[in-house]
Formats: structure tokens, sequence, C-alpha cells
């Protein structure tokens, strides 16, 4: 699907091509930043939680939301297709 709609880009100019290129680009990058562990917004999350409460969270405590957000993803791609 996406290989399609690039190729048609392609063939319509060089201009809907950097468009289609520039949607994934920004797409791809909102998807980084969400709150997902193994992904930066999950990084990011315990950087926060680490300014606010001035120590670093239990090894515990990650492993526990790594496995509940893994899970509630699962979850969203089981359904959702």
């Amino acid at each position: 699907m996406v290989a399609q709609v690039i190729g048609q880009a392609a063939r319509s100019g060089p201009p809907a091509f950097w468009h289609i290129v520039a949607v994934l680009s920004i797409t791809l990058a909102i998807v980084n930043i969400l709150p997902i562990p193994v992904l930066d917004g999950g990084h990011l999350v315990f950087l926060v939680y680490e300014a606010i409460v001035r120590r670093e969270p239990s090894v515990k405590f990650r492993m526990v939301r790594s496995r509940l957000v893994l899970r509630c993803l699962a979850y969203s791609w089981c359904f959702s297709s």
C-alpha cells in the first residue's frame, strides 16, 4: 500500500513525492514519541519521572510498566485488525 502510494507520487512529480516523504517522516516521528517502553517516548517518560521524583524508578516499576504497555499494545493490535 505505501509502496503504491509512493510510486504514484513519484510518477506525479517531485513535489508530490517529497510531500509523501514528509508526511511519512512526520508520522514516524509522532509514533516514536509515544510512551511505549522500547521507543524514545518510553525513555522520556522515565526521564520525566526521574526529574519529578528525584530518583530513578525501581527495576520492578519499570518492568511492570513495560509489560502493561506492551500488553495494551498487543490487545489493540489484535482487536484493530
